[in-house]
């Protein structure tokens, strides 16, 4: 405790100290205090009025026509060329767009030459038809007379052909045997050549192993490594084209001498080989000598050989494709024709839906393709309209069409004529939000129509004419309004800040119409209450 109280004393004596040790200069400058700014200099203030409140919705719209008519391709495929832009006129029959379809022009040439090969094959085949049962009658009488020639006291006397061939078989034979025996010994003396010739290259290569690796080890001449000048010995050292001389004879022994290991080594294989393939050949002629005594032997017994036995098979065969020829309607030939036609109609469709023709006449009022684009079939691509009949047409936000209605009253003023009002109505919203409309380039048109009422002598002209168009939404007359930048938001609450003389305070108001420059104050504030904007 005492220790305690005398750390107290010690800081006391400190603090004091260091109060006395300051100058009377610094102890007698004042601190200065800035001044705050005036809020209602940063901030603005809006007066609370009563007067007229609006919803506006201003969007530009253009002149299109009323009737139209879209056209597409009929198959999938890609564009080659456009025929029309938009604004063009066009009369019925005119090709308005093409697609790349070579390969379908070319399928359609091939499909038409078919049908008029098809065609005529019918034609010929009701002449070539008994042309071709008097040559089926004549493959019969040939077949009947082969058959007679190749038995017994014919011209191809089958006994007599199998007693000439067993003769040839059997001495084929007998020359693959010699031939056999010429051929492994020709192998085998190769052998005999090429040992000697590896034993004469192992030869020349040990000198030339020697020879550089003495040049390797001393440098000097292997074969004369001392010379005499002027009477003494000296060591012959070789120089670096000397050296490479005893190199290159190193490398060529070792190249000849793994040469004459390849050699040695394939003529045991042509030996190999030559015993296989010769006595494969001796097998195959011995086998087929037996063949043909068996044939003989089985003609001596009274049997058919392969001969007689096709003879007689084609002497039947003839028989039934001359039956055959006789019982022919024609069916194939007639298939034929319907096949092609089909083809040729598939054809034609396909080179036709690779084409937009127009049907009626008119103004191309849009082209939604390119060259090159890739197009899905019957998908609206081009649209041809009426030039007679004009609207406006522009597109809205849903938030905006489901607030309007079909007949409601616009207005509308040429962007070359602003001081020009038209008055006009909404003619059709899209669907769901009205009648709904037309479609092009494979979706749904959204677009908003406006019928003129009275064009007070101004010419409307489609693709062309450009109008602002202003629709009120909704307004209210002696209403209580405040601007959008006097109006806060936390969360979901809208309140304002009010200001009475030097206080300030927070009050909620519930807002009414929200226009562009004005918004509807139906509760919370007062006319002339004085609003702090933000």
């Amino acid at each position: 405790m005492r220790n305690t109280h005398l750390l107290i004393m010690l800081v006391l004596t400190l603090l004091v100290a260091s109060c006395t040790s300051a100058t009377p200069e610094s102890t007698n400058q004042p601190t200065p205090t800035p001044l705050p700014a005036d809020p209602t200099l940063d901030e603005p203030t809006f007066t609370v009025q009563r007067g007229l409140v609006e919803r506006v919705v201003e969007e530009t719209v253009r002149v299109i026509p009323v009737n139209s008519q879209t056209y597409g391709f009929g198959r999938d495929g890609v564009v080659s060329t456009i025929n029309v832009t938009a604004g063009q006129r066009v009369e019925v029959d005119d090709v308005l767009a093409e697609m790349k379809q070579d390969e379908a022009n070319e399928t359609l040439i091939e499909a038409s030459d078919a049908l008029d090969t098809a065609k005529v094959s019918y034609a010929n085949a009701l002449a070539l038809n008994e042309r071709l049962i008097q040559t089926k009658r004549k493959a019969v009488d040939n077949a009947r007379e082969a058959l007679l020639d190749l038995l017994p006291g014919g011209d191809k006397d089958a006994l007599a052909a199998a007693e000439k061939d067993l003769a040839t078989k059997s001495r084929q034979a007998r020359i693959a045997k010699e031939d056999a025996t010429i051929s492994v010994e020709d192998a085998e003396h190769a052998i005999s050549t090429a040992t000697q010739s590896l034993i004469d290259t192992q030869f020349a290569y040990s000198k030339a192993y020697w020879h550089w690796d003495w040049v390797k080890r001393y440098g000097t001449d292997p074969i004369e490594p001392v010379i005499y000048v002027d009477g003494k010995p000296e060591r012959n050292y070789l120089d670096a084209e000397g050296k490479r001389s005893y190199e290159k004879a190193f490398i060529g022994a070792t190249d000849s001498l793994r040469a004459a290991e390849r050699a040695v080594t394939a003529a045991l294989r042509t030996v190999d080989r030559t015993k296989e393939s010769t006595s494969t050949d001796v097998s195959e002629a011995e086998e087929a000598a037996t063949k043909a005594q068996q044939a003989r032997d089985l003609l001596l017994a009274g049997q058919d050989n392969n001969d007689i036995k096709q003879a007689k098979l084609d002497l039947e065969t003839a028989e039934a494709e001359l039956a055959q020829s006789e019982s022919d309607s024609l069916d194939t030939e007639k298939a034929a024709v319907d096949s092609a036609q089909r083809a040729y109609d598939k054809a034609v469709a396909e080179v036709a839906g690779g084409r937009i023709v127009a049907t009626t006449a008119g103004v191309v009022a849009s082209v939604a393709i390119y060259p090159g684009d890739s197009v899905s079939a019957f998908r609206p691509v081009i649209e041809i309209a009426d030039p007679g009949q004009v609207e406006f047409s522009g597109q809205l936000s849903a938030d905006v069409m489901k607030l309007l209605s079909e007949g409601q009253p616009v207005e509308i003023r040429p962007v070359t004529r602003p001081d020009l009002l038209l008055n006009a109505i909404i003619r059709r919203l899209p669907a769901p939000y009205g009648s709904g409309g037309g479609s092009i380039n494979n979706t749904t048109d959204t677009s908003t129509r406006f019928s003129v009422i009275d064009t007070a002598g101004f010419e409307l002209v489609a693709g062309e004419t450009v109008g602002k168009l202003r629709i009120i939404i909704e307004q209210r007359e002696n209403a209580i309004w405040l601007p959008p930048e006097a109006i806060r938001t936390f969360g979901e609450r809208n309140f304002v800040v009010i200001r009475d003389g030097d206080r300030e305070r927070r009050e909620t108001v519930i807002l009414g119409i929200k226009g562009e420059q004005r918004v509807e104050i139906i509760s919370g504030v007062q006319e002339g209450d004085v609003v702090v904007g933000q």
